[in-house]
């Protein structure tokens, strides 16, 4: 019978399930294979602490110790009472949301002049409404200056960010003020 040739055995197709998304304990031995790392025969028993005395406390840290990553985007933590799973992207994002707001309490954001400004065209009424928050933006690192018509020259971006695309920027800034007539920006 051809057809049962060109399938793998059960073996093979377990191997490669495990290579392709690894549980947390079958990481260590799917990476050590590929490395050729020898690995160990048997993990290591769990000791208890001998009676009497207590084992050492865990440190305790707001989110816990990290003990594992899920789809490179979520990291799962355990704490005293329980466990934390933590979108990484949205912690990075609160992280920069935090530094930003300390650098305007401080004395501004620190603004990255571009070589080379970027020039947004917008509505007239868009680029008014920017313009007249210009001093505002400038404490935030955001540099603009009109330039002619309806169009806006993005001439600073806030360092924090790196490499920004200034028109995905400024429309952002824009729907923030369309949401609520006002903007609470940091």
């Amino acid at each position: 019978d051809r057809a049962g040739m060109d399938r793998p055995s059960p073996a093979a197709r377990q191997a490669a399930y495990q290579a392709q998304a690894p549980g947390f304990a079958e990481t260590a031995g799917v990476w050590g294979r590929v490395e050729g790392t020898p690995m160990p025969e048997a993990p290591a028993p769990f000791t208890a602490a001998p009676e009497g005395e207590e084992a050492a406390p865990a440190p305790d840290y707001p989110l816990g110790t990290a003990r594992g990553q899920v789809h490179e985007n979520y990291i799962i933590a355990q704490t005293t009472n329980g466990m934390v799973i933590v979108d990484q992207h949205a912690a990075h994002e609160r992280l920069v949301y935090e530094k930003l707001k300390r650098q305007m309490e401080a004395n501004g954001v620190a603004a990255q002049a571009l070589l080379i400004p970027e020039i947004v065209e917008l509505s007239t009424n868009d680029c008014a409404r920017l313009l007249e928050l210009a001093d505002e933006l400038a404490k935030l690192g955001l540099g603009i200056e009109a330039f002619g018509g309806s169009a806006i020259a993005v001439r600073e971006t806030p360092a924090i960010l790196g490499t920004v695309n200034a028109r995905a920027l400024i429309l952002d800034v824009l729907d923030e003020l369309a949401d609520g007539d006002s903007s609470n920006i940091v």
